[in-house]
């Protein structure tokens, strides 16, 4: 009789050891997801985190960049207008200098003209034709000299204009200079040599447009025209105000 009343408590109680088991695992299970559902919900949170504080990082990167860009900006645009004055002003100072040596010229021009005129007057009460002839020569011989020493360009104005860039022009950055294609034999190789030491970058060429004793200057803040035609202009600027 015991052993019956064992045997029936043992097949009775394992199907209820063995339910317990799953419920267990079923626990351990639903824990598991749970905890699983914490830490993935925790990282979203630090990822959120981490990205707005990227974000916040990197717009105050991009502020602080296009302050600094605006910054750099202003002042690449005062050192431009600084150029610009000082190019303007030189500019300004070659044209005084070529306009103060035309009407020195033409005041030379005009008193050894007159100078004629009176000894042609001196002869006039005279009758000797040949005297006269003379003087007429004398006078379109000197007429032509003289107009000749108001336009011509004398063989050493490249160089002295070469000097006059070096001597004025402020600015060291880079430089291109164009020259008539005559005055290539002329040039001065000390001056050359300065130019290039003065300048971070040179270079020159040989323009066949170009007249005897022209230079044109071209920088980044401008040109600068030193040619024969200019200083015609100027002279004729005088012409009309002494008129």
């Amino acid at each position: 009789m015991y052993n019956l009343i064992k045997r029936y408590l043992v097949v009775v109680d394992s199907p209820r050891m063995k339910i317990t088991d799953e419920e267990i695992e079923k626990l351990r299970d639903t824990e598991k997801k749970k905890e699983r559902d914490e830490i993935i919900l925790s990282a979203k949170r630090k990822a959120e985190e981490i990205i707005d504080s990227a974000s916040k990082r990197a717009e105050e990167i991009i502020e602080s960049a296009t302050r600094e860009a605006e910054n750099i900006r202003n002042e690449i645009l005062k050192m431009r207008e600084a150029e610009m004055e000082k190019l303007e002003n030189a500019r300004k100072k070659f044209e005084n200098e070529m306009k103060e040596r035309m009407e020195k010229l033409e005041r030379d021009y005009e008193e050894r003209l007159k100078v004629i005129e009176r000894m042609i007057e001196g002869f006039k009460s005279r009758e000797d034709e040949m005297m006269m002839e003379i003087l007429n020569i004398m006078v379109r011989f000197s007429k032509e000299f003289l107009k000749k020493m108001l336009l011509k360009v004398d063989e050493d104005v490249v160089n002295r204009r070469l000097r006059w860039i070096v001597d004025q022009i402020k600015t060291k950055r880079k430089i291109h200079i164009r020259l008539s294609a005559k005055d290539r034999e002329k040039l001065d190789e000390r001056l050359l040599d300065e130019l290039e030491k003065k300048f971070e970058e040179i270079s020159i060429s040989y323009d066949d447009s170009l007249k005897c004793g022209d230079v044109v200057v071209e920088t980044d803040f401008g040109n600068l025209d030193m040619t024969f035609e200019d200083g015609i202009e100027i002279l004729e600027e005088v012409k009309d105000e002494k008129s």
